[in-house]
């Protein structure tokens, strides 16, 4: 099962989801996580948690 992320914290979620096979209930759990802690791997700012859609 291969999970693509086009949200911040992607990388740091892509990689363990890829090695764990992380179920999406996961997914969204450690996304909450990254948002909550303020950590973007990606270019967006944190306050584009708006544009996350699925």
């Amino acid at each position: 099962m291969q999970v693509i992320l086009t949200r911040p914290c992607v990388s740091e979620v892509d990689q363990l989801a890829q090695q764990s096979n992380f179920l999406e209930e996961d997914i969204a759990a450690l996304e909450a996580f990254c948002h909550q802690t303020g950590y973007t791997s990606s270019s967006q700012p944190k306050s584009s948690s708006e544009s996350k859609k699925k």
